[in-house]
């Protein structure tokens, strides 16, 4: 299966609902950077389902998360060959959405 991992800042129309029942995976974020290679995407679904909150669907393969960026540093140490864009930058505090795409 072809999928993307994205994290970000959460736009402004899901930050006044967050699941507002757009269908368009790419539109939950304001600015978005790739989370990449995880083991596999079953690996990423389940890490997220324990360690990320208010899950939502957005299409048929796409899913988002809300969490703090201590989440996203914590993926690194969890699925330890995960390569996490913008690494350096994330604020511990705040809170960023997470997008799993099915591309295919």
């Amino acid at each position: 299966m072809d999928y993307r991992i994205y994290y970000g800042e959460i736009s402004d129309d899901r930050l006044i609902k967050w699941d507002n029942g757009d269908d368009n995976p790419f539109k939950v974020l304001k600015t978005s950077f790739s989370i990449a290679r995880p083991r596999s995407w079953m690996d990423f679904i389940f890490w997220a389902r324990k360690n990320l909150s208010d899950k939502i669907q957005i299409d048929w393969g796409s899913f988002a998360w809300k969490c703090t960026g201590n989440d996203i540093m914590r993926l690194a140490s969890d699925i330890q060959d995960s390569i996490i864009e913008g690494f350096d930058e994330i604020d511990p505090d705040k809170v960023y959405g997470v997008v799993f795409i099915e591309m295919s």
